[in-house]
């Protein structure tokens, strides 16, 4: 049975402003206007640096990052970390 969960629900008027939802069932849920944000953005791309000013996009990063932490990458062949031209979002742990 159902016994002890809460059945969800959009809360009255949460589709059209953002409500807070109690938990209580019919009200577990609420959303507001959706905006656009890129993976870049999430995964905190545009708020390293690129020589000066915030990097713009992961191309920018890529080729323009100014941490020299990012310029490395683990090399399979050695099992070495190893410097490398390009900044490398990833981990580069061996055992990833």
């Amino acid at each position: 049975g159902l016994a002890g969960h809460v059945l969800g629900g959009l809360c009255p008027g949460g589709d059209q402003h953002l409500v807070q939802p109690t938990g209580k069932p019919g009200c577990t849920y609420s959303y507001a206007e959706t905006e656009q944000v890129s993976i870049d953005e999430v995964a905190g791309i545009l708020g390293e640096d690129c020589g000066g000013r915030r990097c713009k996009s992961w191309t920018d990063f890529r080729n323009n990052c100014s941490n020299s932490a990012y310029r490395q990458m683990f090399n399979p062949t050695t099992g070495k970390v190893e410097p490398y031209k390009y900044c490398v979002e990833y981990d580069i742990s061996p055992l990833c």
